[in-house]
């Protein structure tokens, strides 16, 4: 089943994302393309991501030298991969998120950068406007702040007995007054559906599966797991400690239902890698960032995993499996 929710409002993501191959500018040498993470890319990834650069016309080791570098969640590590990255001499910079944007511009302030993952450039002060960028930053965001009302909504419909929705996300030090207004909006949003809000914090993935466990009785909690650079990558572990524990759980990224999870309401993550790709060979090209607009999301997908409810003993409401755009038997 395919369904597709448009945000009409600002900028549109343009699909098909990616354009058609354009020879590369004439004239020039090779260009460096970095790539900024914190987490681990895997090799896959990387593969798909020069398969999209080499549709748009740029062949790794030809005419472009693609660099990746990832940094660890320790603070102290920033500096080190980011001061790694830039002596490649980088033409343009895709970082994952603003907070790595942040960390090239304080080494380099002329380095222009896409960012794939944004959460708020214009508020952090990394573009005047979503419409004209002005300065060296460009990019996607992920409207998450809209998609949230959603996802809450979305969950207690399919767990209608829950009397908590579970927010497990990744802390890595002291909370910040950032941190408490998310929280905040987050019982606002539990309480608009007629549930309490239980943030579940996780500060090693060493602890997840207990935390996991530790939501009982089972059938008074749905768990929403954030999509953020430690618990993406355990999706797979958090969806089957959730299906073993016979837990309802959610995510707004939506490889989480396709990896285990019962639901998953946002964004689809492969389109955003290849839409920040794209923008990158406008930079490469010689558009200024500035005037390239930072682009929002048109699609927003639910996926719901079928198999995951019945191993749960959760029957999935019809009005959700017509609105669903993937089901998963």
């Amino acid at each position: 089943m395919r369904r597709r929710l448009l945000l009409s409002s600002g900028c549109a993501l343009a699909l098909p994302s990616l354009a058609l191959a354009q020879p590369a500018p004439a004239g020039r040498g090779p260009q460096t393309l970095g790539l900024l993470t914190d987490y681990l890319v895997p090799a896959a990834d990387l593969q798909a991501a020069r398969d999209d650069l080499a549709r748009l016309g740029w062949r790794d080791g030809v005419n472009l030298r693609f660099v990746h570098r990832a940094r660890d969640r320790q603070v102290e590590q920033v500096d080190a991969a980011v001061a790694d990255l830039l002596a490649s001499r980088p033409d343009v910079v895709i970082v994952a998120h603003d907070e790595l944007a942040r960390a090239v511009q304080l080494r380099d302030d002329r380095m222009p950068i896409v960012i794939m993952l944004g959460a708020d450039p214009v508020g952090n002060g990394l573009a005047a406007s979503l419409q004209r960028p002005g300065g060296r930053v460009t990019g996607l965001v992920t409207m998450y702040a809209d998609i949230r009302p959603k996802l809450f909504e979305t969950a207690r419909q399919l767990a209608p007995k829950a009397r908590r929705i579970a927010g497990m996300f990744h802390l890595a030090g002291a909370a910040t007054p950032q941190l408490e207004a998310v929280l905040d909006r987050g019982r606002q949003l539990a309480r608009q559906v007629d549930a309490e809000y239980l943030p579940v914090p996780v500060r090693d993935r060493g602890e997840i599966e207990t935390l996991v466990t530790s939501l009982q009785p089972v059938s008074d909690h749905v768990l929403l797991v954030n999509l953020d650079a430690v618990l993406g990558p355990n999706f797979p572990r958090i969806a089957a400690a959730a299906r073993a524990a016979r837990l309802a759980s959610g995510s707004q990224g939506l490889i989480y239902a396709r990896q285990g999870g019962l639901m998953s309401y946002g964004i689809d993550i492969d389109t955003y890698r290849e839409r920040a790709l794209a923008l990158a060979d406008k930079v490469l090209r010689g558009t200024p960032p500035g005037d390239i607009p930072i682009e929002q999301p048109t699609l927003i997908r639910l996926v719901l995993n079928r198999a995951t409810a019945r191993a749960i003993g959760l029957t999935i409401p019809l009005p959700l499996l017509l609105r669903a755009d993937e089901v998963i038997e």
